[in-house]
């Protein structure tokens, strides 16, 4: 019963941190960046890594996520597309973590959480699940208004050029790529 408890309280922290998480980077949502262990770890997430595996030796970078995560979850949540959507699945993976079994975190509840994502109404205000639906198909020949929907709802994201000069949008992976699928 006792890790029960333990296994609880690291999915709380992990929903509080994703939340914050998601605060403080908001506004890169629709950018596409690379995913890497040091650009996920935070202080916040090495300490819950730290609680998970009961050490108070500091965890190198590639140590955090397998402390919390399975290891073919942890290939999947490389392949996130930015920082945002890695905290999204995060609060929502926490979330239906609070009431599972013991342990790390499986691939299975990383394929579950994406699946709720790909179905939350709430991706943005202004859109409705229909909408999404309809706007989840290919890109050819669409209007702006059509891409800006996909744009505001997350499927789509930019991709800045290195020399500035141009730009492509590219679907994201947690709503098309079959890696993401259950």
């Amino acid at each position: 019963m006792q890790q029960r408890n333990v296994t609880v309280n690291i999915a709380l922290e992990l929903y509080d941190i994703s939340r914050t998480e998601q605060l403080r980077i908001g506004f890169g949502r629709t950018l596409c960046e690379p995913v890497t262990h040091e650009v996920l770890v935070t202080p916040r997430l090495q300490s819950l890594a730290m609680m998970a595996v009961a050490t108070n030796t500091l965890l190198a970078a590639e140590e955090v996520l397998p402390a919390l995560f399975e290891e073919d979850a942890v290939a999947l949540l490389l392949k996130v597309p930015n920082r945002y959507w890695f905290w999204k699945l995060m609060e929502v993976t926490a979330l239906a973590a609070i009431a599972t079994e013991a342990g790390r975190f499986t691939r299975a509840r990383l394929l579950e959480a994406a699946t709720l994502l790909q179905g939350m109404v709430g991706l943005n205000p202004m859109l409705t699940r229909v909408m999404v639906e309809n706007i989840k198909d290919d890109l050819t020949g669409t209007r702006e208004a059509k891409i800006a929907l996909r744009a505001a709802a997350g499927l789509v994201l930019l991709v800045p050029s290195t020399d500035g000069t141009r730009h492509w949008l590219v679907d994201n992976p947690i709503f098309f790529d079959p890696a993401f699928q259950p």
